[in-house]
């Protein structure tokens, strides 16, 4: 069990304000897991919830919430939004873009309709999918360094340095998409398919 990023999630879900500051860093250890607790794995549903003495409702939620709001942040690039930091290896990112494939796939616990992800995830797979993509995707968009903390100054005062601030605090999807019919068709097909016809 990693329990690095589900206390991570657990605890933002409890107190959302902190959602910025995850942002900013480094993505926890142990997002695999996080991401088989989204879809309802039984197993690591029922693991995560004895480990952390919460309903396997809660945890799942927990899930949700920081897939949504960090994962797919407004400003999240492709390595990110798969859940990978840019030196994963090609096993992981497809590892990780499955496991979201099942997650957008699984009934949501509530009435939101996650189909509205879909555009991020298949931009962000077809970006790394083979080695070509990924390395023009590395020079075309290369790491960008974390905004700066607030500091104070020695009047007590807040000052920020540099001026990059996210002003969307929303979840990093176009509220235009909408799923159209056939979707989980398009889905398999623009993930999986025609690999013998296209190389890069």
């Amino acid at each position: 069990m990693e329990p690095g990023v589900l206390k991570v999630a657990l605890d933002l879900a409890h107190m959302p304000a902190r959602v910025r500051l995850v942002r900013r860093g480094p993505l926890p250890d142990g997002i695999p897991q996080l991401l088989r607790v989204a879809t309802a794995d039984g197993d690591a549903l029922d693991e995560a919830a004895r480990t952390y003495g919460r309903t396997p409702e809660v945890v799942r939620h927990a899930a949700d919430f920081f897939i949504e709001q960090v994962l797919f942040s407004p400003d999240a690039d492709s390595y990110r939004v798969l859940g990978c930091e840019r030196g994963a290896t090609p096993g992981e990112l497809r590892q990780n873009m499955a496991l979201l494939v099942r997650w957008l796939h699984a009934e949501p616990d509530g009435v939101r309709d996650r189909s509205v992800f879909f555009p991020r995830v298949t931009l962000a797979w077809n970006d790394l999918k083979t080695q070509d993509r990924r390395s023009a995707y590395d020079l075309a968009a290369p790491p960008v360094a974390p905004a700066p903390v607030r500091k104070r100054e020695s009047g007590g005062k807040k000052r920020v340095d540099g001026k990059s601030r996210s002003r969307n605090g929303g979840t990093g999807h176009s509220r235009g998409h909408t799923a159209q019919p056939g979707f989980w068709t398009r889905l398999w097909l623009t993930l999986f398919g025609r690999r013998s016809n296209r190389r890069g």
